[in-house]
């Protein structure tokens, strides 16, 4: 990663809201947004990827204004990408129904904050790449055991006067306090025997469970399909 891009990521958060504000504008004005949905969307993200894998590989190979040119490729392929990721994103909102962009960056740091709670104020040191591994495995783990107790409470619900099933109740309302309360202590007590740390030790822990409880307690609804043990591929 090149010196000083963490900070130029962050600073971009203007040119990103004009970007997300254009692909707003385009789902009011223009006919060809309107009529693509998320599954025309997500094949024209994949189209968009490969167009991406091939800039890396050219780029990686010029040199000079070869490579200058390369890499005013690669940006816009990348560019592509991230269009057509929020193009998707909006497109999921209306076949759907999820909650567009706000939603959708709140439940990616909720889950950053489970998998990588180094990244966070509070949260436990990391020293080795098999540190990041093992905490992030421990915030799925996490993740698993809670929406286990909320399956676990739904079931043991009395049966609605409406007659409908438990899989027919909303889902999106999240586990009781107690219950994501008592998943962020089994992530802590795992980040703990990790990371060598003890309460006494750092003191920030207790305030980062706080955050985390709550984080469980609004991000619930957790996609199954990312139970891979690569963090590269969730």
């Amino acid at each position: 990663m090149a010196q000083g891009s963490v900070a130029g990521l962050a600073g971009s958060g203007a040119r990103l809201l004009e970007l997300a504000a254009v692909v707003s504008r385009l789902q009011a004005v223009c006919p060809w947004t309107q009529a693509q949905g998320s599954a025309s969307m997500l094949a024209f993200t994949r189209t968009e990827l490969v167009e991406t894998e091939e800039a890396m590989a050219a780029s990686s190979g010029a040199v000079g204004v070869a490579h200058a040119e390369a890499t005013a490729h690669l940006e816009s392929e990348l560019g592509d990408v991230l269009f057509d990721v929020l193009m998707l994103i909006e497109a999921c909102s209306k076949d759907h129904g999820t909650g567009g962009l706000e939603r959708v960056c709140s439940a990616s740091v909720a889950k950053l904050r489970r998998r990588a709670p180094y990244a966070f104020d509070g949260g436990p040191k990391v020293q080795t790449a098999n540190d990041t591994d093992r905490l992030w495995q421990a915030g799925k783990d996490a993740e698993r055991a809670e929406r286990a107790a909320s399956e676990t409470q739904l079931l043991a619900a009395p049966f609605p006067a409406s007659r409908a099933t438990p899989a027919q109740q909303d889902l999106t309302q999240g586990p009781s306090p107690g219950v994501a309360t008592g998943t962020a202590n089994v992530l802590i007590g795992s980040l703990s025997l990790l990371a060598g740390e003890t309460e006494d030790e750092d003191e920030g822990l207790e305030e980062w469970r706080q955050d985390l409880a709550r984080d469980l307690a609004v991000d619930s609804a957790l996609d199954d399909s990312d139970d891979t043990s690569s963090q590269g591929s969730d």
